[in-house]
């Protein structure tokens, strides 16, 4: 298992527009960016007929998002 990938400062301390979010399915966790959580998850719902849970969100910009992912 790899090490959490590490958020650079600068991403709490500009206080960004959105979110970073980690939502759980049956199968995988999805990791996503947001300006608000709570309507993207309704809005990822609407198309798994799993439920989805979020597991947390953290400040982030679509920047940070994207260096999680890789």
């Amino acid at each position: 298992m790899t090490a959490p990938a590490r958020l650079p400062v600068s991403a709490l301390l500009d206080k960004p527009a959105g979110n970073i979010y980690f939502v759980r399915t049956r199968k995988a966790i999805k990791i996503g960016y947001a300006k608000c959580v709570r309507k993207r998850l309704t809005a990822l719902q609407v198309g798994n007929s799993n439920k989805l849970k979020l597991m947390f969100s953290i400040p982030g910009t679509k920047d940070d998002e994207a260096r999680i992912q890789n």
